[in-house]
This record gives structure tokens, C-alpha cells and sequence, in this order.
């Protein structure tokens, strides 16, 4: 193999071993929050409506609102914009 070839391999390489050193790292920090969570039965897990009815209608918009950021992969504390141009109101004079 030409000498070009060699050094570009091994620069593959060294590359390769710091990404999956830093993709290691990365994964040893994350720990899951088992208390979040609790085993029930299917009927149990089914009911979501109950849990949401007892929250406030100001609670219901923020979970809500949480849920569409996520959806929609935007920031919650900063939503895209809509862009007016797109739309026109018009009024119907009689």
C-alpha cells in the first residue's frame, strides 16, 4: 500500500478511538431516574385522562405546549416564530 493510504488510515483510526471515547463518556454520565416511574397494569397505564383532569387548564397548556416542542424538535423557551406572510385576514364588508 502506498504511504498516503497508511497515514490516512491511521488518522481514521486515532479519529474513530476519540469519538468512541467521548461516545463512552457521554453514556457513563447518563443515569436513568427509575423513581419517575412505577409498574402498573394495563388499565392503570391506559388512564391517562384522570391524571390530566385533575391538573389546572394553565398546567394542561404547559404540558401541552411541552409536548409539541418536543414533537417538533424546537426550544421550549423559545419557539419558532410564524411566519405572517404566509397568511392574509380579510374581512367580508356587506
Amino acid at each position: 500500500m502506498p504511504e498516503r493510504y497508511i497515514n490516512d488510515l491511521t488518522d481514521f483510526w486515532k479519529i474513530r478511538q476519540r469519538i468512541e471515547n467521548f461516545l463512552l463518556l457521554s453514556m457513563n454520565s447518563f443515569r436513568l431516574n427509575r423513581t419517575a416511574f412505577k409498574a402498573r397494569n394495563m388499565k392503570e397505564a391506559d388512564d391517562h385522562a384522570s391524571e390530566y383532569k385533575k391538573l389546572s387548564w394553565q398546567d394542561r397548556l404547559k404540558v401541552a405546549a411541552y409536548l409539541n416542542s418536543v414533537a417538533f424538535d424546537f426550544d421550549l423557551n423559545n419557539p419558532p416564530r410564524m411566519d405572517k406572510t404566509k397568511f392574509s385576514a380579510k374581512s367580508n364588508q356587506v
